[in-house]
């Protein structure tokens, strides 16, 4: 018997180590997607001091903490 692949997890699975990897990558694919600077938790914008300090992050002050 085959064993059942969940092909929607794995591929979960591997953008989130390759977002781990090289936060650089997924920063430039959030402005490329026209969300750079808005957080993924809240949606919020993040505040531009943040952004100068974190330029890969995905988290406003708020939901960071």
């Amino acid at each position: 018997m085959t064993p059942r692949v969940n092909h929607t997890a794995s591929r979960n699975r591997a953008t989130s180590v390759t977002s781990r990897r090289d936060p650089g990558d997924a920063a430039l694919a959030r402005i490329e997607a026209g969300e750079y600077g808005e957080c993924v938790q809240c949606g919020k914008k993040i505040a531009e001091k943040r952004l100068e300090l974190l330029p890969d992050t995905r988290l406003c002050a708020n939901c960071a903490t």
